[in-house]
């Protein structure tokens, strides 16, 4: 089964968006491309899934894992 998901990245002065899909059970690439030049530092990047958070990865606090329904996937 396929699912479909969009992608949407809030930078300073835009944002990003793109539509991708993947198969239930497989590993999908969630983009997040940071222009860090213009933008500074990267603190951390949250996936949303509505307005649910689904997932939280920050390089400088050492975190990187799934929340809510989506933690044992």
């Amino acid at each position: 089964m396929s699912v479909s998901l969009q992608s949407v990245l809030y930078v300073p002065g835009g944002l990003q968006q793109r539509d991708l899909s993947g198969l239930v059970g497989e590993t999908v690439q969630l983009p997040c491309h940071v222009d860090t030049a213009s933008c500074g530092t990267v603190h951390s990047v949250k996936w949303y899934r509505g307005s649910s958070r689904i997932y939280v990865f920050s390089e400088m606090a050492v975190v990187d894992h799934a929340e809510g329904d989506y933690v044992d996937r």
